[in-house]
């Protein structure tokens, strides 16, 4: 390591323990201590303490009748409460409070809880500390008449101690009258003993050039305490202590109210049972004993969970140390600020933690969905900031080099980094629910093909209504686990979190977001280990490209010669060496978007027609086959046709058809003149477009001035910006923009605009929501960036407007076409699934139909078309025109459109 690097080592060790103040008066505490605002506090109240006492020593108890003097009395509470969450540093402020206060008043050694856990009582521990006093002032040499005095004093309280702890048995056991009356004399006397005691042993310590004001008693991690000890403690503290000595004592929030309530459930069992009294009542006294106890003003909390993540981050390691606010890089990009702006206005533990994390590992994992911001990823107290600071001190600065090699390895680094930080989360997070630790578990060590289906069964198991389990997502239960997508997952995701009357909903929510994240590291780990091999089967991914279009050639030629063959044997040899990129594909799997997304009608929704196409072959399209051979590989993901056979088993999980791969991301030359979907998210996931990129990548970061063979349309060699899918974060933004408008007319006015809104929410040019979260590094690793426009949409819209009029004029040849006996036996099958024989002759069949069609009520219009239909099947003369009437019966009778091809 160099010794540059050297500088930035940092001994976290340190940061582990309580991290204490070494000043020793109130007019040295750093301006930048995170506590500052919380010490001047306590020094106000102290301060208010003195006043009283020394008003007291002044003018003497007050008249009865000298009401506006009533409340300077020795009566009065000095209980300091400080309140906090675990970790968020009462520990550190104690023990800095007990160096400052160490000078100005006599400070017990704080009490902890292992002490307090013990058969002790708050009271014996006092004691003992106060017979040390005693002790040290004897080796002191002070007078014997004093020492024998205060010696005297400890023995009544300590005998008055013993009484109190004393059963009713004992006055019952024999006892003579006179020391039964002497012990009660010292048990009913055993807070004015302490009184008197503590008053003259202070009046002795002042005399010994200490001049202390006060004793101190400090309580440290009562959250550590069992809950019926507390109630003693307090109760003792209140009897013996709080108006004699100032005690400082630190506890968990609402921790006082269930200690007391759980000692008070108890005695009052019998009249709660009875509904004499109700738990609001019980509450009631709680809060009038700790008014009494801690009145409000002397209450101290340090910040919420919510207030930390707001705190800038800069100072809270000030805080810790003020050398780490300079060594450790986390605000650095190879030693650069983030940015003006920010380093100026500082960062909150919150931004500064997905900042931090984007700038690392290229991931943005801010929740786009609020229902999914739960904060429960993030540090929730000052202990877990500094482990997390810890944790990500190992991602390092990502450092730019020819080729960028170290940059993706770089990557690869960290984000294996935050992983660890991820599974540390879930399984601290989900260790009371196995079922979604198990998950996660399996998730990880699941084949990318089954990763999808894993996900969606746990989501779905349980979660299916008899209803819903006909409508998207929910339908796709019986699918082999290679024919889901990674946004059929994200759908199943999105309605999972609609549905009603969960328990854990808060976990739920993070549940989802927590799946979001593992896709996104798992997607770019694969990507960037793709990356990063790239130079060194570059020959391969070239070669591939030149067979892809030398084949591709052929096809728009109609030739039969020996390219497909070398294109395939080059597709096997780059995918054997690109493992890693096809575990990527296979998640994705062709979609990131919801399957039944509308991007073409925002008003009516999805309508499967609107995104149907007839594809002519390459070599019979009459346009420019280039781009058309584009649109294919950007806007179909299945080889099957939509109303095929295979597809519609695939669909209902019928027959051995299930069992066919449907998706593909390799490359489709042969569309066979048949009804194909296309899917307008489709081209960042195929492996021809990630085959562009890893050609492009070379030239990423290349000066102009260099020799290149990329030269782009205004003569610059810098690799385009291609949008890159590995944050599925982006398919949360997706789903939330409308991409279609009421302004057009057409539906290649809504295909052309649809590509027009996605250009324009991948370059950042649309404003609708906040798309930062869009942002890359990989083309700007300082401050990240958006792409270059994914389609060329008049271009494009020009080959679907084309496809379009195909589609119409095919539907319209074919729906006058006389259908055989054979034909109408499968379209009667594939619409109703009836077992039709081949011997069956169209009166057999015409009863078939009939009979199944009466088994649904029917309106008079229904009715008389029912009864054309059987009398065309009859007369043994039924066109597809026939066919397309009868799906739209069922579709009136049954509620649902049964399709056919």
């Amino acid at each position: 390591m160099s010794n540059t690097e050297d500088r930035y080592v940092i001994n976290w060790e340190q940061y582990k323990q309580p991290i204490v103040l070494k000043c020793k008066n109130w007019d040295t505490i750093p301006e930048h201590y995170m506590f500052s605002k919380e010490l001047g506090r306590i020094r106000h109240i102290l301060d208010d303490f003195n006043k009283v006492s020394e008003y007291s020593k002044k003018n003497g108890q007050a008249d009865d009748c000298d009401t506006e003097k009533m409340f300077i009395q020795k009566e009065m509470s000095k209980v300091i409460a400080i309140s906090g969450e675990r970790g968020s540093g009462k520990t550190s402020l104690l023990k800095s409070l007990k160096n400052i206060l160490e000078k100005e008043y006599h400070v017990f050694d704080i009490i902890g809880p292992e002490v307090l856990s013990s058969d002790l009582s708050i009271i014996d521990i006092f004691v003992s500390m106060l017979r040390d006093i005693v002790n040290s002032l004897d080796s002191e040499c002070f007078s014997t008449c004093v020492l024998t005095k205060l010696n005297a004093q400890l023995k009544s309280i300590t005998a008055a101690i013993s009484v109190d702890k004393q059963k009713e048995d004992y006055f019952k056991n024999g006892h003579s009258d006179s020391s039964i009356l002497e012990s009660l004399n010292k048990r009913v006397h055993l807070d004015k003993l302490f009184g008197e005691f503590l008053e003259d042993l202070l009046a002795i310590l002042q005399t010994n050039n200490k001049n202390p004001k006060d004793f101190v008693l400090i309580i440290d991690d009562l959250d550590l305490v069992k809950n019926q000890l507390i109630a003693k403690l307090l109760n003792d503290i209140q009897r013996y202590l709080d108006k004699k000595i100032i005690i400082i004592f630190a506890y968990r929030e609402r921790q006082l109210e269930n200690s007391l309530f759980e000692d008070l459930i108890t005695d009052n069992q019998r009249l709660l049972e009875r509904e004499v009294i109700d738990n609001g009542e019980v509450f009631s006294q709680i809060n009038q004993f700790l008014l009494k106890l801690v009145p409000l003003g002397n209450r101290i909390s340090l910040f919420s969970k919510n207030d930390l993540l707001n705190k800038d981050m800069k100072v809270i390691l000030k805080s810790i140390d003020l050398s780490l606010d300079k060594e450790l890089r986390i605000f650095k990009v190879n030693n650069q600020s983030i940015s003006n702006e920010e380093e100026k206005q500082g960062l909150t533990v919150e931004d500064w933690f997905y900042q931090f994390i984007f700038i690392r590992t290229d991931l943005n994992i801010r929740p786009i969905d609020s229902r999914e911001n739960t904060k429960l990823l993030l540090p929730q107290s000052l202990r877990e900031i500094i482990q997390v600071a810890e944790i990500f001190s190992e991602m390092k600065p990502l450092k730019k080099d020819k080729g960028y090699t170290k940059f993706f390895q770089g990557l690869i680094e960290n984000l294996s980094e935050f992983k660890q930080y991820i599974d540390y989360k879930i399984t601290s997070q989900f260790s009371a629910n196995l079922s979604m630790l198990n998950f996660f578990r399996e998730w990880d060590s699941a084949k990318p093909y089954s990763k999808n289906y894993l996900t969606y069964s746990h989501i779905c198991k349980n979660n299916v209504t008899k209803y819903s389990a006909s409508l998207y997502p929910f339908n796709l239960s019986n699918r082999e686990e290679y024919n889901l997508t990674i946004g059929d997952v994200l759908a199943i995701i999105e309605e999972y979190k609609r549905l009603p009357n969960r328990l854990h909903q808060h976990l739920d929510y993070h549940f989802c977001y927590l799946i979001k994240i593992n896709y996104s590291i798992y997607l770019s780990l694969k990507l960037f280990q793709t990356f990063a091999k790239r130079t060194e089967i570059r020959d391969i991914i070239e070669k591939f490209e030149v067979k892809r279009k030398l084949y591709l050639e052929s096809v728009k030629a109609d030739i039969k010669d020996k390219s497909k063959q070398e294109y395939e044997e080059s597709l096997s040899a780059l995918t054997s060496q690109l493992p890693e990129l096809i575990d990527y594909l296979q998640v994705l799997n062709s979609n990131f978007m919801p399957q039944e997304f509308s991007f073409l009608d925002y008003v009516k929704g999805y309508n499967l027609d609107d995104y149907v196409l007839t594809f002519p072959t390459i070599s019979s399209f009459n346009g420019n086959k280039d781009y058309y051979y584009k649109f294919i590989q950007m806007f179909i993901n299945s080889e099957w046709p939509v109303l095929g056979d295979i597809s519609q088993n695939i669909k209902y999980g019928e027959s051995q058809f299930i069992y066919r791969k449907f998706y593909t991301y390799t490359p489709f030359f042969r569309p066979q003149n048949r009804k194909y979907q296309i899917n307008l998210f489709t081209w960042p996931t195929k492996l021809e477009y990630l085959v562009e990129m890893l050609l492009d990548l070379d030239n990423l970061y290349s000066p102009d001035n260099e020799p290149s063979d990329f030269k782009d349309s205004n003569g610059s060699n810098k690799a385009p910006s291609r949008y890159i899918y590995k944050n599925v974060f982006h398919t949360d933004i997706f789903i939330r923009r409308n991409y279609a408008s009421r302004d057009q007319k057409t539906l290649k006015d809504n295909f052309t605009k649809a590509l027009r809104s996605i250009n324009d929410i991948l370059s950042g040019i649309d404003q609708f929501l906040d798309v930062t979260p869009l942002k890359i590094i990989i083309y700007n690793e300082n401050e990240g960036s958006f792409y270059d426009k994914l389609y060329e949409d008049e271009k494009l819209g020009d080959i679907f407007n084309e496809l379009i009029d195909k589609h119409e004029k095919v539907d319209e040849s074919e729906s006058e076409k006389k259908l055989n006996r054979k034909e109408l036996r499968q379209k009667l099958k594939d619409l109703l699934k009836l077992s039709i024989k081949k011997a069956d002759s169209y009166e057999t069949i015409s009863k078939k139909l009939d009979s199944e069609l009466k088994k649904y009520k029917m309106s008079i219009a229904d009715e008389k078309k029912h009864s054309e239909i059987i009398n065309k099947i009859k007369s043994k003369y039924v066109t597809m025109q026939d066919i397309i009437e009868l799906d739209k019966l069922i579709k009136d009778i049954k509620g649902e459109k049964l399709e056919t091809d």
